[in-house]
């Protein structure tokens, strides 16, 4: 958790939510055992008429200091989600889980009356756990929506966003705990109150979930229109959706869990987002090949030789500075992934490379200079390829 950027989910070092949720459900465990073991002690041991009462005494400080606890956990808690730290809700989760399991095991097994005092506080806790997680549910997706008004937050080298990663790790957690976060989403407060069918489980998490990726692609696209280059934007997206895909690849249950009747597969949605961005991203090459295509129409033909031979300079001079801007700025932007990077390589490899090859070909040998024919035929199709297959380099 600590790995991540503070501005997305971080936890800080100095309060560790998981660690003091894990030693607080151990106390509730070994509380549970301790009312358990009062109660049937004052059972044996106390006349009938006493024992509310005896019991009522020999607990209540107990589980004052045990609220207590609780009550603390859960500001810290509340606090870190404040700072947009959504990873706190997992130890919240598993927290909820455990204190119904307490609640149910004594009001089943040894009918124990939890809704009056003095063990009122373990379902007044509960409550409060279940209010905090509904509320960070909710939170987080609002989260997802809005931080698409902030200018300041892209790489400058159109990578993976932050906020893909982090939203896609939560959606995957998220999956670990679906029946405790479909059972609160379906409204039920208490687990082992009322059992829920797990299809309706399965549909309350699969929609959340949906709702939280759609409004990050969302997100995604605002965040895209701040590069003032158009084809940097569209690698951006490719980037993103590219991750997207690729983690549902790799969580087939969150993947299962996103799909709908009579619409395309998740993985199948992003392929073609990304295809569509590819086509935008590929107009960054066409000033190369519209330099490289000859001219063969009438007036072409009626021109004079030196006026030929002036265009043939004009279209490697175009190529040449053109081809080093680009290259300037492609060798700093970044494909993280190296399979979709080699991907992208070899696609500008074929486009560029079959139009620089035949415009080289035709005139590298051609007299349309009689001084300096390097001046303008700067590269030879091996350094085109070579200095292509450094783009995305950062």
């Amino acid at each position: 958790s600590s790995g991540i950027n503070a501005e997305y989910g971080v936890i800080k070092e100095e309060i560790n939510v998981e660690k003091s949720t894990g030693s607080f459900e151990r106390l509730a465990f070994y509380f549970a055992q301790l009312i358990r073991a009062i109660y049937y002690q004052i059972q044996e041991l106390v006349p009938p008429k006493h024992q509310e009462s005896a019991f009522v005494d020999t607990i209540e400080g107990t589980m004052s200091h045990f609220e207590g606890e609780g009550v603390l956990l859960v500001k810290a808690a509340k606090e870190q989600i404040l700072n947009n730290n959504w990873v706190t809700l997992f130890p919240l989760l598993t927290l909820y889980k455990e204190l119904n399991k307490i609640k149910y095991s004594l009001i089943s097994v040894d009918q124990l009356d939890l809704e009056v005092a003095p063990l009122s506080p373990i379902s007044s806790l509960i409550s409060q756990v279940t209010t905090c997680v509904k509320e960070t549910l909710e939170q987080f997706k609002l989260f997802v929506k809005e931080d698409s008004v902030r200018s300041s937050n892209i790489a400058t080298d159109g990578t993976v966003h932050q906020l893909t990663s982090n939203v896609m790790s939560i959606c995957g957690q998220l999956l670990l705990h679906r029946e405790t976060v479909g059972t609160l989403l379906q409204g039920v407060q208490h687990e082992g109150t009322r059992q829920l069918q797990l299809s309706i489980i399965q549909r309350a998490v699969g929609q959340y979930i949906a709702g939280i990726i759609t409004a990050l692609e969302r997100n995604l696209a605002v965040k895209s229109e701040q590069y003032e280059n158009k084809c940097l934007s569209a690698l951006f997206l490719m980037n993103n959706y590219n991750y997207i895909r690729k983690y549902l690849q790799e969580e087939s249950e969150l993947s299962a869990l996103l799909a709908r009747p009579n619409e395309i597969e998740p993985e199948e949605k992003y392929a073609d987002l990304m295809e569509r961005q590819k086509e935008l991203y590929r107009l960054w090459y066409r000033p190369l090949t519209d330099a490289c295509t000859e001219n063969t129409g009438s007036a072409v033909k009626r021109e004079s030789e030196k006026a030929q031979k002036e265009a043939v300079k004009s279209r490697f001079k175009t190529f040449n500075n053109y081809f080093l801007e680009q290259w300037t700025l492609q060798k700093k932007w970044a494909i993280p992934d190296p399979g979709f990077r080699e991907i992208v390589r070899i696609d500008n490899i074929n486009a560029v490379m079959q139009c620089y090859l035949d415009m080289y070909e035709r005139y590298r040998d051609a007299k349309f200079t009689s001084k300096n024919p390097g001046k303008y035929i700067e590269y030879t199709p091996e350094q085109i390829e070579k200095l292509l297959l450094t783009f995305f380099d950062q």
